[in-house]
């Protein structure tokens, strides 16, 4: 061999061995980078493939979740504001929620509810979504309405007078009073001016199916939608023309000069359509219900909310019911006028003493029925 071939051979074997070097160095920086990837970034991962209820949408930026919740609450909890939330991750598509609702008029009246969603499955709820009390009066007339009721109905209406002579004037009652027959939204604010014109209205009931038959079973809570966007904890929403043009009035920062002026029946009843028709597109959301155990009620499932949507389409918008908060002496004008009227639950109570006459203070447990 010459020495310009022994040059050749090993300047070709010193190529070789600093080409594998280089290969070495490559596979060992990208299993460093494929081990910080899998530690820093296998959660995202495997989140990724599960319900992320701290994630954003097409609506808002983050906390999807508690978008979705509140307008639903909407729909189904005329007494009950969200105050406050928490969405914290406990592992690997594990998430812990705790809200805390407040009842108004009752500053120290509220509702923790606290679970966990696991793997796209709401679990270990401490709460049921619903509570009984507030939809007291909207069952009944929901699904029955007959002359055999208003004997029961009037002696109610009597007991609830005596009780309330016993409270300062001043005190404020949030009341669920429901009609003995559906009204249009004209006639609903007729029925306001004339008969409770200083109250404030909170929760419109809306009818969703037609009146059962005697002896049918309630299977879910009534449905309506609230007077006003009131009582939400504050999101960061996203301004989207189309998206505005999909769902108009449902955001509030979205809404048009023109939809400004319209009248209350067109915003309120648009506001309620926009509403069913994000709602129904919220697979994912209705998932975690579908899958919860421990639930002690029933809640507004997606297929009943499409039933309820179609059926407003055919029939349009009816109120049977509404949430007011009025004082004590506008109440009791109320039930003496007793004009449509079928029944009246009181749901919460604020009495305004001075602060020196707490113990003085009549005793109004009895006003709410447990």
């Amino acid at each position: 061999m010459t020495d310009l071939q022994k040059f050749d051979f090993e300047k070709i074997q010193a190529g070789v061995k600093q080409k594998n070097r280089r290969r070495n160095l490559l596979l060992i920086l990208g299993s460093v980078l494929v081990t910080i990837l899998l530690f820093f970034g296998g959660r995202w991962l495997v989140d990724y493939f599960y319900y992320n209820p701290a994630a954003g949408n097409q609506l808002v930026e983050k906390d999807s979740y508690i978008f979705n919740r509140q307008l639903l609450n909407d729909l189904t909890e005329p007494n009950l504001d969200l105050k406050s939330y928490q969405i914290s991750q406990s592992g690997p598509t594990a998430y812990d929620i705790s809200e805390i609702y407040r009842r108004p008029l009752q500053d120290s009246g509220t509702v923790t509810r606290n679970y966990q969603i696991e793997k796209g499955r709401l679990i270990n709820p401490t709460v049921s979504p619903f509570d009984s009390r507030d939809l007291d009066g909207f069952f009944e007339a929901l699904f029955s309405r007959n002359s055999e009721s208003s004997g029961d109905a009037e002696a109610t209406r009597q007991n609830l007078r005596e009780n309330l002579k016993g409270l300062p004037q001043s005190t404020y009652l949030t009341v669920n009073v429901t009609f003995d027959k559906d009204l249009s939204f004209t006639e609903l604010e007729d029925w306001k001016t004339y008969s409770a014109p200083q109250a404030e209205p909170r929760w419109y009931a809306i009818r969703t199916l037609p009146l059962a038959k005697s002896g049918s079973i309630v299977t879910y809570p009534p449905v309506g939608i609230s007077a006003f966007q009131r009582g939400r904890a504050v999101l960061s929403t996203k301004e989207n023309k189309q998206l505005a043009e999909k769902y108009p009035l449902l955001l509030e920062n979205n809404l048009t000069s023109q939809q400004s002026s319209w009248p209350e029946e067109k915003k309120l009843t648009t506001r309620l359509h926009s509403t069913f028709s994000y709602l129904l597109n919220q697979s994912d959301f209705w998932n975690l219900y579908d899958s919860a155990k421990g639930l002690s009620t029933p809640t507004v499932t997606q297929s009943r909310l499409q039933e309820m949507s179609d059926y407003l389409a055919k029939n349009g918008v009816k109120f049977y019911g509404v949430t007011l908060e009025l004082s004590v002496q506008e109440l009791m004008g109320l039930l003496d006028q007793n004009d449509g009227l079928d029944l009246v639950t009181v749901t919460g109570v604020n009495v305004f003493p001075l602060s020196g006459q707490h113990g003085q203070l009549p005793d109004v447990s009895h006003l709410l029925k447990e």
